[in-house]
């Protein structure tokens, strides 16, 4: 049995990812939107293989819908059988073609909430931002160019997220950390030619951190919290008739969700400290 026919569906999905021209994409996508250009480069791999009959359409359906992607798996099956064929090069899909399935992708995620969503969350679970972040970084020569293709990819994810009303989502957290890794190698130069791009990266991530911070506030708003949150008792005690009697106190669900979301934030995302070869600038 040939290794493809025994690749997952995440697997081979992520295989795209790594594959895909990202700065040739970026530069010449047809005016393509970043989120699905992303997932049309995880796609594709997906719909090749079932044209090749190496995975099956239900095998890929069920895999979107088992991690809760249902209109996601609806919409991939309706493509598939509408006949739309990947043209697949040795190494990449045809980048008019990719260009094409994402515009599709992104008209379909403007137009339903609940597949954005789930594009969204797709695009997490396979790990699709740092997996392009790194297949620049590979393609790239010097060093310079690498950051600032990354940032470009970052600028309008993030542009995207906004236009989808998926800040603060599924992918909020993973440019949080991605933005912050930029700003760690950029830092590092203390070269005066990165300030500008340096500023750039930074408010970037700083605009993902607020928008997560106020995701977290807007879920828990209107909830009453009784106990002890973030390791202080908000229980009142009074007393009625020389007894003393403890009553919940109603807490600012916004006020909660602002603080649990900055102290999940800057637990999770603190930049890391991992050692990478530098190139020529």
């Amino acid at each position: 049995m040939p290794p493809e026919a025994e690749a997952s569906p995440l697997t081979t999905a992520r295989s795209g990812i790594r594959r895909a021209h990202w700065p040739a994409l970026l530069a010449g996508a047809g005016g393509a939107a970043t989120v699905g250009l992303l997932g049309a480069a995880g796609l594709a791999p997906l719909f090749v293989s079932v044209s090749a009959g190496t995975l099956t359409l239900a095998a890929v359906t069920q895999w979107l819908t088992e991690m809760g992607m249902g209109a996601l798996a609806g919409w991939v099956g309706n493509l598939a059988t509408d006949g739309m064929q990947a043209a697949l090069a040795e190494d990449a899909p045809d980048p008019a073609w990719l260009a094409a399935l994402a515009q599709r992708l992104d008209a379909a995620a403007a137009n339903n909430q609940a597949l954005a969503t789930e594009l969204a969350t797709f695009l997490q679970k396979l790990d699709a931002v740092p997996l392009a972040l790194a297949a620049i970084a590979e393609e790239q020569g010097a060093q310079s160019d690498v950051l600032i293709e990354q940032h470009r990819l970052l600028q309008r994810l993030s542009a995207d997220m906004e236009r989808l009303q998926l800040a603060g989502g599924a992918l909020g957290p993973v440019v949080v950390a991605e933005a912050n890794r930029v700003i760690a190698t950029l830092t590092a130069y203390h070269d005066a030619r990165f300030d500008q791009l340096l500023a750039a990266v930074t408010a970037l991530r700083d605009a993902q951190h607020r928008a997560l911070i106020n995701f977290a506030g807007a879920q828990m708003r209107d909830v009453n919290f009784q106990g002890d949150v973030a390791g202080r008792d908000i229980h009142k005690t009074t007393v009625h008739g020389g007894a003393e009697v403890v009553q919940p106190v109603a807490v600012s669900g916004g006020y909660v969700g602002a603080v649990i979301g900055k102290q999940v934030i800057e637990y999770h995302f603190t930049p890391r400290s991992t050692p990478a070869g530098r190139r020529g600038c």
